[in-house]
């Protein structure tokens, strides 16, 4: 929005001294700005071809007998003047505005001719309007300048004043100086050296972003504030050393300082912004002053070497959303009484941390066994990752379990309370010990990844009452046999049961419309799977290298079928496709070299998609009906629509083509195709074969029954 205000504003003033005095000097145009005080500023040249070479914009210019000073660069006045290669800039211009050199690729010089006079231009379109950021090379009365030291009396040095300029290898900033403004030395990657006496106040807005090869700075005493990113991405700097007259640390002020390892935020300190050590991740140890009100969002994540950290004790209030993600290093936490906001995801991915305490008298929070829950013990806020504990109780208070709580805990066994109604996103994932959990049939909601990475997990039953079961909620459990999903579930989310090599069993709710992505891929072990009747949409991947599937029934209500649906279904021997379905997408069936019958309900077929891919060095062709189908399977398609299964590309491969098909639909004709897949015995025991006496038995339709073998 202030871009394009900025546009606007330039543009007017352009437009007004168009209507105003126009003219020409030495083959540069210029537009009179005040007559009463005869000053100039460059307008916009129209002939840019005549613009060549060594460009020198003089301090007087002449209109018939009046003089005048050029002040100004106006918006726009050079933009796209590919053939000017230098610009001298005299002392007297104070403004140049939005654009001006836009577009300027042949520029590889600019000349000044008073340091202290360019440290006060105003840069009215930041970088984009700076002949610097695309030259990178500054020149003072003709000689190149690498060791820039900015003249005594300079008392601020403007925004974007020094941006990306190449050369520079050191500065040298004087006492006279109180506000470096913003992204003034953004962009000198070659800097190496950086004096700033006392003086500083305020060190601006990604004043020293990108700065790559500074490796100490000492910020001076007298520096009250660190605006947002002021030396952020400066990814060799190995130590800072900030000032006791400290006040302030803006946002990301180091975010991507990749060689810092340690520093102190001192005493005086009080606003902490956010980001502000994002992927610092060497960083190992950090004093915070104790009088910091907030650690704002993300000040910590992907920290991942940090260890040694204290929390603010005095006057801290809050601390942010994903603050300490990914802190795997740190072992210990210690919060203050006056903390009253801990975000649910702040801890997110401490998974060293083995005590968590909190002082008496907090209002908010209080820890249990090192365990961290809200002050009515209703949430559960974070369970230690390193705890010796291997049994937990969850305390029968507790309604919410947030997300990650648990992540990454050595716990073999825990008992969820009565009153649970949510389990948070990620909340037992990586539990790698974890054999057996039951999911009380208070719980409305089972999040993202709850319980991904659960290696040693054999079986979940989830109750009736839970409504939604987020992405990826089941992932990743290779010992994982048997599933119950609930009735009343009407979306198996993607990536649901992806990587489930051992899983067997699962019922799929008569209710469920949505198969998502990925969501029973490598579900190798999967004997038998009916999609209900309700589904409509089959999405990419969905049972990709389910290996063990040897029938496959798509109802008539599904539309679409994505992308390597069944891909690598390499025993699927029989297909039956219901008639709504309107797209077979790339891949479908690759690799599915069994199938021997595919019978087709579609009544108005439609071109079938292949594509190319290329995993590693090899280019494979992913066809929907390998060459082995089309060529040995029999295509049974509904009477009278030969001709126009013929007509499209995919089915008219078939060589085997039989219109019988009765359009009955895919649910009329399949309505006794369920089938006995697992054996039970009367007290839970699995078999092979029915026994004599009463048997239970799992069908392919999700459903049990008992049955009687005399």
């Amino acid at each position: 929005m202030k871009s394009i205000r900025r546009f606007i504003f330039a543009f007017l003033l352009m437009m007004w001294g168009m209507n105003g005095s126009a003219f020409d000097y030495e083959g540069i145009s210029y537009d009179v700005l005040s007559k009463s005080n005869k000053t100039a500023c460059v307008a916009r040249q129209t002939a840019t071809d005549q613009i060549v070479g060594d460009v020198v914009v003089p301090s007087k210019v002449k209109d018939g007998g009046t003089v005048y000073t050029v002040t100004e660069i106006s918006g726009w006045a050079f933009s796209s003047c590919k053939k000017m290669t230098s610009i001298a800039i005299p002392a007297t211009v104070q403004r140049i505005g939005y654009s001006a050199f836009w577009g300027c690729s042949g520029l590889k010089t600019v000349n000044v001719e008073d340091l202290a006079a360019w440290c006060s231009v105003k840069q009215e379109g930041g970088s984009e309007g700076n002949p610097l950021s695309l030259a990178h090379c500054l020149l003072l009365n003709g000689e190149k300048i690498k060791e820039l030291v900015i003249p005594e009396g300079v008392t601020a040095i403007g925004n974007d004043a020094f941006h990306d300029v190449y050369t520079l290898t050191s500065v040298v900033i004087p006492s006279t100086v109180t506000q470096i403004g913003s992204e003034a030395f953004a962009g000198c990657s070659e800097m190496r050296s950086l004096t700033m006496a006392s003086g500083v106040k305020v060190i601006g807005v990604n004043a020293f972003a990108g700065c790559r090869n500074l490796t100490e700075v000492t910020v001076p005493e007298g520096t009250e504030r660190l605006e947002n990113g002021a030396f952020y991405s400066c990814g060799n700097l190995a130590a800072i050393h900030l000032p006791q007259s400290l006040l302030s640390v803006g946002n990301y002020a180091f975010k991507g300082c990749n060689s810092l390892t340690a520093i102190i935020i001192p005493d005086q300190v009080t606003e902490f912004g956010g980001s502000v050590f994002y992927e610092c991740e060497k960083l190992t140890s950090v004093r915070l002053s104790d009088n910091i009100t907030e650690i704002g969002d993300w000040a910590f994540t992907r920290c991942y070497k940090l260890k040694d950290i204290n929390i603010p004790k005095n006057n801290l209030q809050r601390i942010g959303d994903y603050a300490f993600l990914g802190c795997s290093k740190i072992e210990e936490m210690a919060f203050p009484s006056s903390l009253t906001e801990i975000s649910n995801s702040a801890l997110i991915g401490c998974t060293g941390l083995r005590s968590v305490s909190v002082e008496k008298g907090n209002p908010k929070y209080l820890c249990e066994d090192g365990v961290l829950f809200d002050h009515d013990k209703t949430t559960l806020l974070l369970f230690p990752a390193k705890s010796d504990m291997t049994h937990y109780d969850i305390p029968a208070t507790v309604t919410t379990i947030v997300p990650a709580a648990f992540t990454g805990s050595q716990l073999k066994s825990i008992t969820l309370p009565p009153m649970l109604t949510e389990i948070g996103n990620s909340a037992f994932s990586g539990l790698v010990q974890l054999e057996h959990i039951t999911i009380p049939s208070s719980v409305t909601s089972i999040g993202s990844s709850a319980l991904r990475g659960c290696k040693s997990l054999k079986e979940v039953d989830v109750p009736e009452g839970v409504q939604s079961i987020g992405t990826a909620a089941f992932a990743e459990n290779p010992l994982l046999v048997r599933a119950h999903l609930p009735e009343g579930l009407t979306r198996i989310e993607g990536w649901t049961f992806d990587g489930c090599t051992s899983l067997s069993e699962v019922n799929v709710p008569e209710g469920v419309n949505y198969i998502g992505m990925a969501a029973f891929r490598n579900c190798s072990s999967l004997p038998a799977f009916q999609i209900p009747q309700g589904v409509t949409i089959i999405d990419d991947y969905a049972f990709l290298g389910c290996q063990t599937l040897t029938e496959l029934t798509i109802p008539d209500k599904v539309e679409n079928v994505g992308w390597d649906a069944f891909s690598g279904c390499s025993r699927l021997e029989k297909v039956t496709i219901g008639h709504a379905v309107k797209a077979l997408e790339g891949g479908t069936f690759f690799r599915c070299d069994n199938i021997r019958e595919v019978r087709s309900y579609i009544e108005e077929p439609f071109d079938v998609i292949d594509y190319e891919y290329a995993p590693g060095e090899m280019v494979l062709y992913g066809r929907c009906f390998p060459e082995a189908v089309t060529s040995e399977a029999t295509l049974y398609i509904p009477k009278g629509t030969k001709e126009k299964y013929l007509a499209k590309s995919g089915w008219r491969d078939f060589v085997n083509i039989s219109d019988v098909v009765q359009t009955t639909g895919v649910k009329e004709a399949n309505r006794d195709v369920t089938k006995a897949v697992q054996y039970y015995s009367i007290d839970g025991k699995r078999i092979s074969t029915p026994q004599r006496g009463l048997n239970i038995i799992r069908t392919s339709d999700g459903k049990t029954k008992k049955v009687v073998v005399k």
